[in-house]
């Protein structure tokens, strides 16, 4: 939606270019870009300036009014404030909670302790390093089959296994306090990622349904699955699997699913980097917000209110409680109920 400090912002970059750059980049190198092209000719200036414009425009529709700053090259991320209004119970304001309520006007935000109640669950740390490990290495190999990967990937793959196994143990052992799941994924240039959804919401992706999984992965595979099935509102036979790669640059625009094609639940097992997930509420109610800082082994739940009156995005990069998340791929493993749209 174009606001009317935009369209001063247009009017100032028509008449001056490099005023609207400076507005909204403050010294930076944008400004003195946005110099050099006006004095070169007025009209690259005035592209700049409104490309500019136009990625302010984006990210205050992405993370609302005052939810973001300007990081350089017309890239955004957003702020998250770890201070709660104050006379409200909002949860989370601490670097170690995952949730953190941006605002809730009444009643009181679901709190931690609460889990969302029945409409938005969290189970933090569900799956173990080892557990994670397995059902990522079989979804991984899923997607494989959906995005074959090249000749050059086959053997950048294998230059990358070759570099991994002359690691010494304690450079492994390093990499692995870092990130437990630094040997499952390998490098981006090593998978076909997708530049974007047919809807425009998801950006540098692999994503693909799982119908079954090998027999010979099942022995290993079974028990966590069976795991994961208890936390179902919905049996394992009304369920469906889907598998989301996202790449480290990767983010989801904030969107309501299509209830009539992936019904009225979704439980989604984090697999890889952390990510931000912001939930939006729309029309009755507007209003309400809140972030959640969702890591590997993570498991959430949405249904009913939280699915069809909250819109939900996965950001590239946000800060929870004032701790910045670093991201990396990841992998998630959706479970959906079969086309239970609600009346």
């Amino acid at each position: 939606m174009v606001r009317g400090s935009d369209i001063l912002l247009i009017l100032v970059a028509i008449l001056f270019p490099p005023a609207a750059a400076a507005f909204i980049t403050g010294c930076s190198c944008d400004l003195l870009i946005n110099i050099c092209l006006t004095v070169l000719g007025y009209i690259p200036g005035h592209l700049h300036a409104f490309w500019l414009i136009y990625k302010k425009m984006r990210a205050e529709e992405r993370y609302g009014a005052g939810g973001y700053q300007y990081v350089g090259a017309g890239q955004y991320q957003p702020i998250f404030s770890s201070q709660a209004p104050a006379g409200a119970n909002y949860g989370a304001t601490n670097p170690d909670c995952p949730i953190q309520v941006i605002s809730w006007p009444s009643p009181s935000p679901p709190s931690i302790t609460e889990q969302g109640k029945s409409e938005f669950k969290f189970y933090p740390n569900f799956l173990p390093h080892q557990e994670q490990k397995i059902l990522l290495q079989a979804c991984l190999g899923k997607l494989d089959k959906v995005f074959r990967p090249t000749v050059q990937q086959k053997r950048r793959r294998r230059e990358v296994l070759k570099e991994r196994e002359e690691m010494s143990t304690l450079v492994r052992e390093e990499k692995r306090r870092e990130n437990p799941m630094w040997d499952v994924f390998f490098p981006e240039d090593c998978y076909t990622f997708e530049e974007g959804h047919f809807d425009s919401v998801i950006r540098r992706f692999r994503e693909g349904p799982i119908t079954f999984f090998p027999p010979e992965s099942l022995d290993a595979l079974q028990p966590i699955l069976n795991k994961l099935y208890t936390l179902s509102p919905y049996p394992q036979e009304q369920l469906i699997l889907h598998a989301l790669h996202l790449s480290a640059s990767a983010y989801i625009d904030a969107h309501v699913d299509n209830l009539q094609a992936s019904g009225g639940m979704i439980m989604g097992v984090s697999l890889g980097g952390e990510r931000v997930l912001k939930m939006t509420g729309e029309g009755e109610e507007e209003g309400k917000q809140f972030c959640l800082r969702v890591g590997g082994g993570d498991v959430y739940i949405t249904q009913g209110v939280m699915r069809y009156k909250f819109k939900h995005e996965i950001m590239e990069k946000g800060v929870v409680g004032g701790r910045e998340m670093i991201g990396g791929q990841r992998l998630s493993l959706m479970f959906r109920d079969k086309h239970t749209v609600p009346t």
